[in-house]
């Protein structure tokens, strides 16, 4: 199948290059960076392959913090009212961003560098092993938006227990257990997170695991 035939998929892949751009592991610099690095060790694409694994645990370990001290603004509130509304756009902000870096990356992997380059992952086993890495990353980053929308759900989610809980139910079982209405933030957090899980079981997954299968019976 020539994927190329029509417009919507060429598009698309030139969409996602874009967002591609907006990656932090893209910037000039980081890529000047790798560049730069003595000839003997100068393989351009090993060295943005380790920088990558770099980026994503950084991210895991910077998401596991937010999660952990998010509540300390929340608990000083009274002394300090203008702290929440402030910490909760910045954790918001922080995640979704990165929410959308993993989209992209993904779909970039999955489907979108074989259609501009003709590329495919060079390791299935490290394709798999980044995907589940990020799949954690989502459950963390949709426990932070679930902390932050806590009032929105019935009962009220206040405990980061209770937002990793949930958010870990919704990516397991792509059901609600507060099962009581939600605020339209919080809905669409869990309409999100249901999105966002079943485009990773049933694509990214499923291809990482696809190219196992396939190279080994080569």
């Amino acid at each position: 199948m020539n994927t190329n035939a029509g417009y919507l998929v060429p598009f698309l892949a030139k969409l996602f290059l874009t967002a591609r751009k907006c990656s932090i592991i893209e910037f000039t610099p980081v890529r000047r960076f790798l560049a730069s690095l003595p000839p003997a060790r100068n393989v351009l694409y090993d060295r943005h392959y380790g920088a990558i694994e770099s980026y994503v645990l950084i991210w895991l370990m910077l998401e596991i913090v937010i999660i952990l001290f998010l509540a300390v603004p929340f608990r000083l509130e009274i002394r300090n009212p203008e702290l929440r509304p402030t910490a909760s756009f910045l954790a918001t902000l922080l995640v979704f961003y990165r929410l959308v870096d993993i989209f992209q990356a993904a779909w970039n992997v999955f489907l979108f560098n074989r259609v501009r380059e003709g590329a495919e992952p060079k390791s299935a086993e490290r394709y798999l092993v980044l995907t589940l890495f990020n799949y954690l990353e989502s459950i963390l980053i949709f426990a932070v938006l679930v902390f932050v929308a806590g009032e929105g759900f019935q009962p009220a989610i206040v405990e980061r227990t209770d937002a990793l809980r949930h958010s870990f139910t919704v990516a397991t079982s792509l059901s609600d257990e507060t099962r009581g209405q939600l605020s339209p933030l919080a809905g669409g957090f869990f309409i999100g997170q249901v999105v966002f899980t079943l485009n990773f079981l049933l694509v990214i997954l499923a291809y990482a695991v696809s190219l196992i299968t396939e190279r080994r019976n080569r």
